[in-house]
């Protein structure tokens, strides 16, 4: 498996007050990184670096979290650390909007609020220093989705939450284009093993899967570009192992599936709403 290091997210910001108890920049970069460091291991894709020989290194390097700190020096730690790639990560925005209302008819404080989460990340090939793949996270979370957390003042599973979505958003599309889905085996219209599981998929979650494609040639660059092959079906994930999942055919063949297509997860469409004939009201 290619190695990977991933380095303490930085941060734009030096505390964050989640539910009246406030954070500093380290701890949220410290629980970011644990989060992807878990998610980076369970893809079962890359050999991730050692979370403790990491912290001992970058303790001598007092340099990694500094605002001021230039992408040169974070890529001769990549060098020193001997991987193949570097996950950079920067945390742009972390806004935590809650405020408390005293009710006087019901006798209790009702709080509201809202979360905001953004991020720019990039993978860095170490060889080459090329840019594998750069995108940026959005989350966020509505007075609804966080009710409970206020309700409980639980802080810490209000950020845990928050975390936990940003981290499968940069994991996920990361692998999506750097290592996608694939189609292990196909065993029937309700058997068809796909090469990852764990946190990595979700049962229900419905996908496309394509043939193997082609690599063709950028006239402009002179670099390869994989593009896939045609969509022959579509598959929900009906089952999550450890190192696999199960899926079903929903629409198409199985027959048309061969071992090794690529899937990629479906989007979904959004609803058409239906046409009302507009009545013109009389002005008399």
């Amino acid at each position: 498996l290619r190695k990977i290091a991933v380095l303490p997210p930085r941060t734009k910001f030096k505390t964050i007050t989640v539910i009246d108890k406030t954070y500093p920049s380290e701890e949220i970069s410290r629980q970011y990184s644990q989060k992807l460091v878990t998610q980076l291991t369970q893809s079962r894709r890359f050999s991730v670096m050692d979370r403790d020989y990491m912290t001992e290194y970058l303790r001598e390097r007092d340099l990694l979290l500094s605002a001021d700190a230039s992408v040169d020096e974070q890529m001769k730690i990549g060098q020193v650390l001997g991987v193949d790639y570097l996950l950079l990560v920067t945390i742009t925005e972390f806004k935590a909007e809650t405020h408390h209302q005293y009710n006087k008819t019901l006798d209790e404080t009702v709080s509201a609020g809202r979360m905001q989460f953004n991020a720019d990340f990039r993978i860095v090939v170490m060889a080459t220093r090329q840019v594998k793949w750069s995108d940026t996270v959005k989350v966020a979370l509505s007075q609804k989705d966080i009710a409970h957390y206020l309700k409980t003042n639980d802080d810490q599973g209000l950020i845990d939450q928050v975390l936990e979505l940003a981290t499968e958003k940069i994991v996920h599309t990361s692998l999506d284009n750097i290592y996608p889905l694939k189609v292990l085996k196909v065993a029937g219209k309700n058997a068809i093993y796909l090469n990852q599981g764990g946190k990595m998929t979700t049962s229900g979650d419905q996908y496309e899967v394509y043939t193997p494609g082609e690599k063709i040639i950028d006239p402009d660059t002179g670099l390869t570009i994989k593009i896939d092959g045609d969509r022959v079906a579509t598959i929900e994930i009906t089952r999550v192992q450890a190192k696999y999942s199960l899926a079903k055919v929903i629409k198409g063949k199985f027959e048309d599936i061969d071992d090794g297509a690529v899937v990629r997860k479906a989007v979904k469409q959004p609803e058409a709403k239906p046409y009302r004939q507009k009545t013109m009201t009389p002005a008399w």
